[in-house]
């Protein structure tokens, strides 16, 4: 009896330390917004799409939450939230690789769709995720919307990927989880 107490105290220990883990980041960032960007309706929209991505997923809500609470105190790359917010609720694998990119989203000084780019690279490249986060970390920067290295690495990393495509990792992730 003691020892079954003790292994049910143990995993819930266990899943209360990696919820703080995953989210507790997040809530400590700084409110990067301001009135003008409270009212940004790409923020407006964004913030509603993540949202309803939450209410509807049946898991990775953490990551989703950490995300959500991301967008609500950035003022800049919406659309990257919202795309890091869907691929976690479609693929449910390598969400803390997209988190990561998700807290350099927040750390953006500029608007790009490289983020878009690293969380298509997260699913479609099962290994070497700490490169993803590394590239991700040096995105968030740089000072222009494009930049030839960045590009370079990219491509670098979706050659090197399991998956040439996302709709081959979709595949991929159907067959595993065995939906339709």
């Amino acid at each position: 009896m003691k020892s079954t107490s003790k292994k049910i105290y143990f995993a819930i220990t266990i899943l209360i330390a990696l919820s703080l883990n995953l989210t507790s980041c997040t809530f400590l960032l700084p409110d990067k917004s301001t009135a003008q960007s409270e009212s940004n309706p790409k923020k407006i929209e964004a913030i509603k799409k993540i949202n309803e991505i939450y209410k509807n997923s049946g898991s990775n809500t953490l990551s989703l939450m950490s995300i959500l609470n991301m967008a609500k105190k950035d003022t800049i790359n919406f659309d990257s939230y919202v795309y890091l917010a869907n691929l976690v609720n479609e693929f449910g694998y390598n969400t803390v690789v997209l988190n990561e990119v998700a807290e350099s989203v927040y750390h953006a000084k500029v608007e790009t769709n490289y983020f878009k780019q690293l969380g298509d690279l997260a699913v479609m490249k099962l290994s070497e995720s700490n490169k993803i986060s590394k590239l991700a970390n040096a995105i968030s920067e740089i000072d222009t919307p494009v930049n030839t290295d960045v590009e370079k690495e990219i491509q670098a990393l979706q050659k090197s990927a399991d998956f040439k495509t996302i709709d081959e990792a979709r595949t991929y992730n159907r067959e595993k989880h065995n939906k339709k």
